[in-house]
Order: structure tokens, then sequence, then C-alpha cells
């Protein structure tokens, strides 16, 4: 039996030289929530719980977890052609869109 590990198919073993610890991947984002920049956890968050199904692929370097510019680039590639689904709506909602729909059916009939 082989004991040594492989990798998943498509991905692609990342240069040292590009490793980005968690903290430095979330300074080099954007600024989206008024102003905030995103917070390291919510990398460590995206690489293990994952966003809409996909995980943000990340290295272990000693005690520190690290990424890419390109592993960063899949991630939210794949996160933006997930299909959200729509959202719940609420009892009075329901009713609301029920009454319209009975009333256009009554109209056009």
């Amino acid at each position: 039996m082989n004991s040594k590990r492989t990798k998943p198919a498509g991905l692609h073993e990342p240069d040292p030289h590009e490793l980005l610890s968690l903290a430095q991947a979330a300074r080099i984002l954007p600024r989206l929530r008024r102003g905030k920049p995103i917070h390291p956890t919510t990398l460590w968050r995206w690489s293990t719980v994952g966003l809409r199904g996909v995980r943000l692929i990340v290295v272990q370097v000693g005690g520190t977890k690290c990424t890419t510019r390109t592993l960063l680039d899949e991630f939210f590639h794949g996160v933006g052609e997930r299909i959200t689904p729509p959202p719940n709506r609420g009892r009075a909602a329901r009713k609301r869109a029920h009454r319209q729909d009975v009333r256009y059916l009554r109209t056009s009939a």
C-alpha cells in the first residue's frame, strides 16, 4: 500500500514565494462593508467551513495557514458560480403573494 498522499485532480502546487498568511491575504482584499477590512478569521472560516459549498484552499506552513492570490481567485470564482437559492419568505409575504396571485387569476379569467 502506498502511503504517499496525492493531491486532487486540478489542484496545483502553490509556489512557496507566493504564499501569504491568512492575515496578509486579508489585508490585500478590498474593504467592502463600510470600509472595514476583512478579518483573518473570515479567511480561516472560508478554509474550514467554506462559503456556499466552496472552501478556500490553504497549506499549513509550521503553525501558520497560508494561501496564494491564485487560490483566492479560484475560491471567489467558485463562490461566484454557485447559484444561491431564493430567500425564504415569511408567512406574511407568502400570504400577500397568494392574494396577489388570486386577484390576478380572477381578473384574467
